[in-house]
């Protein structure tokens, strides 16, 4: 430590106060401390972000008035996709999802989400293992 005395920490605390954030807690511990932060819910976080910005004179539109994208839109993409993988499985039902995701040109975690979704509404099921099992579509 210091002999003068550090200002960092006093000016954690006065820009949390300046942001009206709750303040950090300091734990004194044997041989350490700690400082936690609270993490602010996230439409509090928001509406903190949209107040400063406002104070400065920036103009503040909510992002969720511009999506102009219909629900259905996104349902119709993730049929889209199940029944790709439907068609390519009735084709080889040996496919691995990291082949079936280089085609798709999507994430291995992706289809695997995809995959896991349609065994679950039972569309499609496992087969035997994992190395010489097959699927089944149904």
């Amino acid at each position: 430590m210091s002999p003068s005395g550090g200002s960092g920490i006093p000016r954690i605390f006065d820009e949390f106060a300046q942001e009206h954030l709750r303040e950090p807690q300091i734990s004194d511990r044997e041989d350490e401390f700690r400082i936690t932060f609270w993490r602010e819910p996230q439409e509090k976080r928001w509406n903190v972000r949209r107040q400063a910005a406002q104070r400065e004179g920036v103009p503040v539109t909510d992002v969720t008035d511009e999506i102009e994208t219909d629900v259905t839109d996104i349902t119709d993409v993730t049929d889209d996709v199940e029944k790709k993988i439907q068609q390519m499985l009735r084709k080889d039902a040996h496919l691995s999802q990291a082949k079936i995701a280089e085609h798709l040109r999507m994430s291995k975690r992706n289809v695997t989400r995809y995959m896991n979704k349609m065994q679950k509404e039972g569309v499609l099921k496992r087969v035997g293992n994992v190395r010489t099992g097959k699927w089944e579509v149904k």
